[in-house]
């Protein structure tokens, strides 16, 4: 039911971005009309909807604990820098190496911790790409808008639902961990500098530094053919064909989010 909730969650988030403001009413409507997708009733009163309720609390709480992880993880962070500052101006007035290369390691571990901590913030936990935080917090400015030049390629694995019903969410993710693969080992054989990001459960947004539009289109192109020329078997003796669509859009500095993520859907849809 937890990944149900989560699926619906960013359905749900799919449908509401469309709108210049998000009204509490549109939200829990289009939240009621994705849950029908997934069999699950919100307005039943019976048994079913009492687990219901209890995944929803399950749900907000691991959330909460996560938070509040993230919360201990940095103020005792913070405690260890105060600290380690405070041995260091002692350490340098003396002229003490031994405490400074303790205070060197504890600040190196201290920077593992950090970088775990973000990890798990801003980064998707099965594709270990990064999610949709991170586009808001790095891509994105406060008004939504992007701080630099560059391309986006909006990349949408086809037939991931269908999979996931049909087998099971496991090799739905496995096939989008293959396309994954694949591109990035064609993008880093032609030197391009990319980001990609899981903005939804079947869809990657991929941030591309200078790189020229119709070159890259081609390149999509040849790769898309040669994914779809590869065929997949599980362990069970599943066979899949591996497919996927995108769209390409240059962005410029200032350029509103919304309006470019508009423009990009509709050209999956060309």
């Amino acid at each position: 039911m937890k990944n149900k909730l989560k699926q619906i969650t960013d359905l749900t988030i799919k449908d509401v971005l469309q709108n210049e403001v998000i009204l509490p009413s549109s939200y829990f409507k289009s939240f009621g009309e994705n849950a029908k997708t997934f069999d699950v009733n919100l307005e039943e009163t019976t048994n079913q909807n009492s687990n219901l309720e209890h995944s929803l609390d399950r749900l907000l709480s691991d959330e909460y604990n996560t938070i509040d992880e993230y919360m201990k993880t940095t103020i005792a962070s913070v405690e260890t820098l105060s600290v380690a500052t405070k041995i260091a101006q002692v350490a340098i007035k003396n002229n003490d190496t031994k405490s400074l290369n303790k205070i060197q390691n504890s600040m190196l571990n201290l920077e593992q911790e950090l970088l775990s901590l973000k990890d798990e913030i801003y980064k998707d936990s099965f594709t270990k790409t990064f999610n949709r935080k991170w586009i808001y917090k790095y891509l994105l400015d406060e008004d939504s808008k992007v701080k630099e030049n560059g391309v986006f390629v909006l990349l949408h694995v086809k037939d991931f639902d269908y999979i996931k019903k049909e087998h099971n969410e496991l090799i739905a993710n496995n096939l989008i961990i293959y396309i994954l693969n694949f591109l990035n080992k064609n993008f880093h054989k032609e030197n391009i500098d990319f980001v990609n990001a899981r903005f939804f459960h079947d869809t990657f947004l991929i941030s591309i530094k200078e790189e020229e539009r119709s070159s890259l289109n081609t390149l999509l192109l040849n790769i898309m053919q040669m994914i779809e020329n590869t065929t997949l078997k599980s362990k069970s003796g599943i066979v899949i064909k591996p497919r996927f669509n995108f769209s390409t859009l240059e962005y410029h500095k200032n350029d509103n989010f919304k309006i470019l993520l508009e423009t990009l859907n509709q050209g999956l849809d060309e």
